[in-house]
């Protein structure tokens, strides 16, 4: 693995470390998923903050110091969050994000894997007043089966977060405790 990378990705998950630092999990086309860390983007007075927030696509640089991957740069390319939505739409969001990456792998060429997410992702952002779940969901499958997993037969008619439950095995953990 190169020393000094700059690549594109997709933010999959932000995870809080310490006082002022995140861990970040980075959909990549070249290098699949990364996980690094970005120090200080909590402070109040960062400019990186806001660009590390899950599903946006973004620009930045990265390098390794042994094990930890550490971010040096990032630059904001397109937020693929609805602007003004409802909650239901956030939910399909997050949902998606978590078996994006609960299937991808680490430091393994996805360019397939990639362009599918952030297809799905973009056709949310665009059509967030009025998305067919119906073509989401068909779009999960499709992405599921470029990665060799079949989608089970008993998939319930629901929410996209009901599917991936069916899918992952368990219960989908982003916002969760928002489901009444």
């Amino acid at each position: 693995m190169p020393q000094s990378v700059t690549s594109t990705g997709l933010v999959l998950k932000t995870r809080n470390y310490r006082e002022q630092d995140r861990w970040i999990d980075i959909l990549t086309p070249e290098y699949g998923r990364l996980t690094c860390l970005a120090k200080g983007v909590r402070k109040i007075t960062s400019r990186r903050g806001s660009a590390l927030q899950p599903a946006s696509r973004i620009s930045f640089h990265w390098i390794s110091l042994g094990e930890t991957k550490l971010l040096t740069e990032v630059r904001l390319e397109e937020s693929l969050l609805p602007s003004q939505s409802e909650l239901t739409v956030l939910i399909d969001i997050s949902a998606i994000l978590e078996i994006i990456h609960r299937i991808s792998l680490e430091e393994i060429e996805q360019h397939s894997l990639f362009s599918a997410a952030e297809e799905i992702l973009r056709y949310i952002h665009q059509n967030a007043e009025q998305y067919h779940r119906g073509q989401v969901r068909q779009a999960l499958f499709n992405l599921l089966a470029q990665q060799g997993i079949e989608a089970p037969a008993s998939a319930p008619a629901g929410s996209v977060s009901e599917l991936v439950e069916v899918l992952l095995g368990h219960p989908v953990r982003s916002f969760a405790y928002l489901r009444v």
